[in-house]
């Protein structure tokens, strides 16, 4: 099951990185941008759960985002406690994004289908929930 999920979610990957490579984007780049937008200004614990990663994994997806200056790094009260928020570029940045990333969700479905992309999208979200 595990090395066909992998295949699955690397090939899909492929099809969303390439549509945002215009943009200087992967889709897991724009998935970030889209979860601290979403979020306002999460710590990098709520951060790395709300898009299920570990902190060092998270951290290695998180440098290319501060290093282009998508996104920036603050402290919180807390001086261990580190927030990040969308700069005016990552917002920018995150809008231009949206039709390419709404564009390859749309021919997804058209190619997949659009019933069987529902049970996808409800199987693999159960799918997080094993083990758990």
């Amino acid at each position: 099951m595990c090395s066909a999920l992998r295949a699955a979610a690397r090939h899909v990957s492929r099809l969303y990185d390439d549509a945002l490579a215009p943009l200087d984007l992967t889709i897991t780049s724009y998935m970030l941008l889209v979860r601290i937008d979403a979020l306002g200004a999460p710590s990098m614990n709520e951060l790395a759960e709300a898009a299920h990663m570990d902190r060092s994994t998270l951290s290695r997806n998180l440098k290319p985002l501060l290093d282009g200056k998508l996104i920036a790094m603050a402290t919180g009260e807390d001086r261990r406690r580190k927030q990040f928020s969308l700069t005016a570029k990552g917002s920018t940045r995150l809008t231009a994004a949206y039709p390419l990333w709404r564009e390859t969700q749309q021919r997804f479905k058209s190619s997949y289908g659009a019933t069987e992309s529902q049970a996808l999208a409800s199987l693999l979200g159960r799918t997080l929930a094993v083990g758990s």
